[in-house]
C-alpha cells in the first residue's frame, strides 16, 4: 500500500530543512528509501542540493549529472552505475560510499572526502592525481587497496595496465605521447601521496 507524504531533505550542516518534496512511497518505506526518492523529486524540480544530507541513500542508476552536490553529505550512499558526469562533489562526503561503475567524467572532486570509497573491488583513500588530455579524455588516478588505479573513460586500470593499453593499442602516435606524459605525472604524484606504503 503506497500513499504521499511530504519529505524534508536536510542541511547536513544545520540540520534545517534544506527542501521539501511530495513523494509516493510504500506505508512501512525505509528512511533511506524515502530518502532516495526525495532525492530524485528534487532533481526533477531543481531543488539546491548543495551541502544536504545525503547520507547512506540508495542511487544506483541514477542520473546526477551536472547537479552541484558541493559539500554534501553523500557518506555510505550508494552510487552504483550513476551518472555524475559533470556534476559539482567539490568538498562533498563520498567516504563509504560505493561508486563502482559511475560515470565521473567532468565531475569536479577537489576537496571531497573519499576515504573507503568502493570503486569495483577496490577501496579508495584519496585521489593521487587528475589529468585531461587534449581531445578532452579524462584521467583520474586514486590510491586504492590495491595499489595506484586509473580511471580513463569506461577504463580502470593499474599504471602497468595502462602503459599496456597504450602500447597495443595506438603506439608511436601522439596520442599515445601525451598518455604515457599523463601516467608519468601520475606516477610522479603517486610517490608524493603514498606515505610510506609502496604502491
Amino acid at each position: 500500500m503506497t500513499h504521499k507524504e511530504t519529505y524534508n531533505i536536510l542541511n547536513r550542516f544545520s540540520g534545517e530543512i534544506q527542501c521539501s518534496v511530495e513523494i509516493e512511497c510504500a506505508v512501512d518505506a525505509l528512511p533511506s528509501m524515502k530518502l532516495g526518492l526525495a532525492v530524485k523529486v528534487a532533481i526533477k524540480e531543481n531543488k539546491d542540493l548543495s551541502g544536504s544530507d545525503l547520507s547512506r541513500l540508495d542511487l544506483r542508476w541514477s542520473n546526477l549529472s551536472r547537479l552541484d552536490l558541493s559539500r554534501s553529505d553523500l557518506s555510505g550512499s550508494n552510487l552504483r552505475k550513476s551518472n555524475l558526469s559533470g556534476s559539482n562533489l567539490s568538498g562533498s562526503n563520498l567516504s563509504g560510499s560505493d561508486l563502482s561503475g559511475s560515470n565521473l567524467s567532468g565531475s569536479n572532486l577537489s576537496g571531497s572526502d573519499l576515504s573507503d570509497t568502493k570503486y569495483n573491488n577496490d577501496i579508495i583513500s584519496h585521489i593521487v592525481a587528475r589529468a585531461t588530455r587534449l581531445d578532452g579524455y579524462e584521467f583520474f588516478a586514486f590510491a586504492t587497496d590495491n595499489g595506484i588505479k586509473i580511471k580513463a573513460g569506461c577504463k580502470y586500470l593499474s599504471i602497468k595496465e595502462a602503459k599496456a593499453h597504450v602500447a597495443k593499442n595506438y603506439p608511436n602516435t601522439p596520442k599515445a605521447i601525451e598518455t604515457l606524459s599523463i601516467i608519468r605525472h601520475i606516477e610522479s604524484m603517486a610517490k608524493l601521496h603514498k606515505n610510506g606504503r609502496a604502491w
